[in-house]
């Protein structure tokens, strides 16, 4: 309900926002602990790390040793798919999610289908890396400990339409080029 209250502003003011995560880092060793922990938090079925198969299909995640955990998100009801996705388990996802947790700046995907997307429109994801600061007693900072990553997810139909509005005329194209080349 506390990350519901935080995001909420930011969601009405953006339409092209499919959903805010935050997507917690998972050892493999943690994962039992972690999935019963967050049992109850969300109706149905007990909480499972998920991916998706060769099929498409949401699955039980692979054992790995690490997994970035879809674990809150908002709005809730349109994303209720996306709870336990492995975001790590896609390679497109993996690479951005490398990027910015190696260099501590925010990263996004290359054009991806949303889990939780019925309509498969084209999307990306905008990752920004969480740290936990360390502190021991006599008070000086440690290196501060990755946690996850703070998530959007992005609709690119509805990004641009929001961005476009009453502007978009027939026979004017826009075009979207990834500056990475993907």
């Amino acid at each position: 309900q506390q990350f519901d209250y935080f995001t909420q502003e930011i969601l009405q003011e953006s339409q092209g926002i499919a959903g805010l995560s935050y997507n917690y880092f998972v050892r493999d060793r943690d994962r039992r602990l972690f999935e019963r922990t967050q049992s109850g938090s969300v109706p149905g079925e007990p909480f499972r790390i998920t991916e998706l198969d060769a099929q498409g299909e949401l699955t039980v995640a692979s054992k790995r040793r690490e997994y970035i955990v879809v674990t809150y998100i908002t709005p809730l009801g349109s994303n209720l798919k996306a709870i336990g996705y492995d975001i790590y388990s896609n390679p497109i996802r993996a690479e951005a999610i490398d990027r910015a947790r190696h260099s501590g700046q925010p990263a996004a995907t290359g054009l991806i289908n949303l889990v939780q997307d019925q309509h498969n429109k084209a999307g990306i994801l905008v990752l920004h890396p969480a740290y936990r600061q360390n502190f021991d007693q006599s008070g000086p900072e440690h290196s501060a400990e990755f946690i996850g990553f703070v998530v959007g997810a992005l609709k690119i139909p509805d990004m641009v339409k929001s961005a476009t509005g009453s502007i978009a005329t027939p026979g004017i194209v826009f075009q979207l080029r990834d500056s990475a080349g993907q």
